[in-house]
């Protein structure tokens, strides 16, 4: 019942891959690209780790974000002039990668790996018994 060399290659990856995403997770880190290499705020950016956001399960969820813009608005004023405001469309952002990743995709993912290393060898074992 001992897992094979590759198949604890495969547990140190994957437990070490899903610690990670949740690290990055929990810690809020967002880990922002800016376009232009700038580290200003009103530079465009991309988050490469998560937002914070939790829609679903990972990885299906939506990876795209809605940002809702501003309507346009028109301002009369009491000597009939009207001055018209234009709208910011709505603008869609990326997520991160670990969005919406938490304790409990950590645990599901774990104990699935777990599974497929370790429910093969009992299958074998009880089948070989003659039970």
């Amino acid at each position: 019942m001992k897992p094979t060399l590759n198949q604890k290659r495969f547990l140190i990856v994957w437990i070490l891959f899903n610690l990670f995403a949740l690290f990055v997770n929990l810690a809020g880190l967002n880990l922002k690209v800016y376009e232009d290499g700038s580290n200003t705020e009103d530079r465009h950016y991309v988050y490469l780790g998560t937002t914070g956001d939790s829609d679903g399960f990972w990885p299906f969820t939506s990876y795209y974000k809605k940002s809702l813009g501003m309507s346009s608005n028109t301002v009369k004023y009491p000597d009939g002039n009207a001055l018209t405001f234009q709208g910011v469309p709505d603008a869609y952002y990326y997520g991160g990668l670990f969005n919406s990743y938490g304790i409990v995709q950590f645990i599901v993912y774990v104990c699935l790996s777990l599974i497929l290393v370790f429910v093969p060898k009992l299958w074998r074992r009880d089948s070989t018994s003659g039970i």
